[in-house]
């Protein structure tokens, strides 16, 4: 009886001492870390804009198709979903091209964007389902399954 009070009593201590971001972290169960624990979770656009205030503050990572134009700059899950303007199915895009000058290389095409998601803002004329704010990363996306 004993040792199963002990159990019991472990137990407990264990689920006070998970913290609310630990607990929270959970709900991002199918995300992965690419490169590590410190690294962002790369997360599809699509699961991001289903659940946004789950994802609010999040560092993350994703793949998408980037437009930089006039009061257009985006990323969306694909290209048909550019092209077909469908603006609540991308992120608004904070980019500073300064930071980035191989942005404009990375105009109109598939990339890979590391950012803070900000479900509250949601870009010129509210058009988008949220934004990817504070990029620390910005790199064209090579897609191992094409032959290049």
């Amino acid at each position: 009886m004993k040792a199963f009070l002990n159990i019991l009593l472990f137990f407990v201590c264990i689920l006070f001492l998970i913290t609310p971001e630990a607990r929270a972290q959970a709900v991002i169960k199918y995300s992965e870390r690419p490169n590590g624990h410190n690294s962002p979770y790369r997360i599809p656009i699509d699961e991001i804009l289903a659940s946004p205030d789950v994802y609010e503050g999040t560092h993350i990572q994703v793949v998408g198709y980037l437009n930089l134009g006039f009061e257009d700059d985006a990323i969306y899950l694909n290209k048909s979903d550019y092209k077909a303007n469908k603006f609540k199915k991308g992120l608004w895009v904070h980019i500073n091209q300064f930071k980035f000058p191989q942005s404009a290389k990375c105009n109109k095409h598939y990339v890979i964007i590391d950012a803070v998601f900000d479900a509250n803002d949601h870009g010129h004329e509210n058009l988008w389902g949220g934004a990817s704010k504070n990029i620390s990363n910005l790199r064209l996306f090579n897609d191992p399954k094409k032959k290049q």
